[in-house]
């Protein structure tokens, strides 16, 4: 009896082991949390006056709302790596280890033990959730913002509400998924699918607005999104599905398997090898593909994979480094041509909206033969001043052609026409070939300190930790074959 109540105390601690540890750094986790949205938004406040305000402007306003919107984002994609980290731990991968065999024949109700580890994993979740959504909150409130809570309760609830569905559907994918591998390639797809399924539901725009924002009575009108109600019935049916599938699978022992009317007890068919026996008696093995084999094949599949994803890593954050470099030291006196393009950031709101603020612009480079026409936006030095305007119009007279530019923006009415200008054909050496924005905020990000380190130091720990990288994944996908 001493010795059944040991192992099941032993049982149950290394089934609730991670429950422990995770209860102890709450408030680690959730500091951390509050602090990289932080981090994370004060590297944006530095791209305000790129693409970035445009394409993700919820992330960017000066206001409550965008970094605790932020935080919900940051808190996800946490709790996703952290999922795929620790799976055999969080999930019901437990019960095909058969841990809860024991328990259930010394009377433990299974059902019960799965009602109490879905509560506790929630619970633990949504409690070091909720710490970083205040130390948010708290941090917030030094950049003396405007206090609207109306929109507080509704962002966390679309947190809290992303982060229950992530477990929910985790833990019961867990129960059908018998390779932790597969397993936690799903927790990825899983995470996927919900975020273009917010975009598809139109529920992406809804949280996104802070008008809307401000009655949590919108996330519950079904006419603007369905998301909620079908993310509700998907969890009701999981947590159904949780419950009976896995107390039937928490009864059951390692189900022997027949092959060719041999019973081999307590193995499983793909790591089972046959022993067949020839005319003189002499035993000699079948080949198959045993557990070992596979696990090699598929570490040097591993190797490959993750070897072509550091080095792809590695050469385009060199890219983006060398690309800033030649971009940011160009200069009337320095300029440089890239296969016939002089490429500039443009930090000037006079070509808007043709070329924004901040965006890598492109001019083809011209010789004086090369025809230059009215409307054409041209890169132009007159009295050793560089200049981008659009070509007004074409003047001929017996010294020559002479063109009028003019910018296309005036932020100050008064101003109209101040820029107006009258070059020779030989001050033209270049004509507008187009612009990229997001080229245009990378280089404005790596120009930044965070960024030069991120660009620089990021490149530089893959080459020299590479190894212990590729090895990390190896034992990842060593004790998922092992399962």
């Amino acid at each position: 009896m001493i010795y059944k109540s040991s192992f099941l105390k032993k049982e149950l601690r290394n089934a609730y082991l991670e429950d422990g540890i995770s209860r102890k750094k709450i408030l680690v986790f959730g500091v951390f949390l509050g602090l990289l949205t932080f981090a994370i938004y004060f590297v944006l406040q530095t791209l305000t006056r790129s693409v970035l305000i445009d394409a993700v402007p919820e992330f960017m306003f000066t206001s409550y709302f965008s970094t605790l919107y932020l935080y919900t984002i940051v808190s996800y994609i946490f709790f996703v790596f952290y999922f795929i980290i620790y799976y055999e731990y969080l999930t019901f991968a437990e019960i095909r280890r058969n841990r809860w065999y024991v328990l259930a024949k010394l009377g433990y109700n299974p059902v019960l033990m799965i009602h109490g580890k879905i509560f506790m994993k929630i619970v633990t979740v949504l409690v070091t959730y909720s710490l970083g959504f205040l130390v948010t909150i708290f941090l917030t409130y030094f950049l003396k913002f405007p206090f609207v809570w109306q929109y507080m309760l509704s962002l966390y609830t679309v947190g809290a509400v992303n982060l229950v569905i992530l477990v929910i559907v985790t833990l019961v994918s867990s129960i059908f998924i018998k390779n932790p591998i597969n397993a936690r390639y799903m927790v990825v797809a899983i995470a996927i699918f919900k975020f273009v399924f917010m975009i598809m539901s139109n529920y992406y725009d809804l949280v996104s607005d802070r008008m809307l924002m401000q009655n949590i009575a919108n996330l519950f009108d079904f006419s603007r999104s369905p998301y909620l109600i079908i993310v509700g019935i998907i969890m009701s049916v999981s947590f159904i599905i949780c419950v009976f599938w896995g107390n039937n699978i928490a009864k059951y022992y390692n189900r022997s398997v027949y092959k060719d009317k041999v019973q081999l007890e307590g193995y499983e068919n793909e790591n089972v090898s046959i022993v067949m026996l020839d005319d003189a008696g002499n035993s000699s093995m079948r080949k198959k593909a045993s557990s070992e084999y596979k696990a090699k094949t598929q570490n040097r599949l591993l190797n490959i994979v993750v070897s072509s994803l550091l080095v792809a890593v590695i050469a385009v954050m060199m890219s983006f480094n060398l690309l800033t470099l030649a971009v940011t030291f160009v200069s009337p006196e320095k300029e440089i041509a890239v296969l016939g393009e002089i490429p500039y950031v443009f930090q000037s709101e006079t070509m808007e909206p043709v070329i924004m603020y901040n965006d890598l612009a492109f001019f083809n480079k011209i010789e004086d033969s090369f025809p230059v026409n009215e409307s054409d936006i041209v890169l132009y030095k007159n009295n050793g001043v560089v200049g981008v305007s659009r070509v007004q119009s074409v003047e001929t007279s017996a010294a020559g052609k002479r063109y009028v530019v003019d910018v296309e923006n005036y932020t100050d009415v008064r101003q109209v026409g101040t820029f107006r200008e009258i070059i020779k054909r030989e001050d033209i050496y270049g004509i507008y070939a187009g612009r990229s924005r997001w080229l245009g905020a990378i280089i404005l990000f790596a120009n930044t300190v965070f960024g030069r380190l991120l660009l620089l130091l990021i490149p530089s720990f893959l080459i020299f930790f590479y190894k212990p990288i590729n090895k990390f994944f190896r034992e990842i996908n060593s004790s998922g074959l092992k399962e």
